[in-house]
């Protein structure tokens, strides 16, 4: 007995144009793909000259589509120390959740305590593993530690707009969330 079997015919050719070549489905991308960009920024200043825990300007909120997905944040915003600060402490938060901490940023002011101001900028980069895929927000907090009850520590602001009129006297707090394929 022979056993014969019919299929409609189709081009090859066709099928290979119909194709998106433009889109990799998520759940086909390898280990170490970016899923996802996310950016928050904030130009808003935060004067900083009491030992609270405050929260710095910019946070970026991510929506994770694995939950076995990293997400590497990377913070960066620009910042000055005045007067003579004894330290300087931040923590990258997730939602209410310390995550990474600089317990002494340490600053030091001009040995002969006379310092004015000094440029300390902030910069984090962190590689997180979250295990969810609810919503994601990402914040920084600094405090700082002083002797000198005019120390302080500006963030988003700077000095010298008379010196530079088209660049103005803030900055932009910069919060990047990446999520990576694992």
């Amino acid at each position: 007995m022979t056993v014969r079997a019919n299929k409609p015919a189709f081009s090859i050719r066709e099928k290979l144009k119909e194709l998106d070549y433009a889109h990799v489905p998520y759940d086909k991308m390898p280990a170490g793909s970016v899923i996802q960009v996310v950016q928050g920024t904030s130009t808003d200043a935060l004067n900083l000259q009491n030992t609270t825990l405050t929260n710095a300007p910019g946070t970026v909120t991510i929506y994770p589509k694995y939950s076995t997905s990293k997400i590497l944040v990377l913070y960066n915003s620009a910042g000055i120390a005045r007067g003579t600060l004894d330290s300087m402490g931040l923590r990258l938060m997730r939602n209410d959740t310390k995550i990474h901490a600089r317990a002494r940023y340490t600053y030091q002011g001009a040995p002969n305590g006379n310092s004015n101001i000094h440029p300390a900028p902030i910069v984090v980069n962190f590689l997180d593993e979250p295990n969810t895929t609810e919503a994601i927000t990402y914040k920084i907090q600094v405090q700082i530690q002083t002797t000198d009850g005019t120390a302080g520590w500006q963030i988003n602001t700077g000095e010298g707009s008379n010196a530079f009129p088209d660049i103005g006297s803030t900055s932009t707090a910069t919060m990047i969330a990446m999520e990576i394929a694992q």
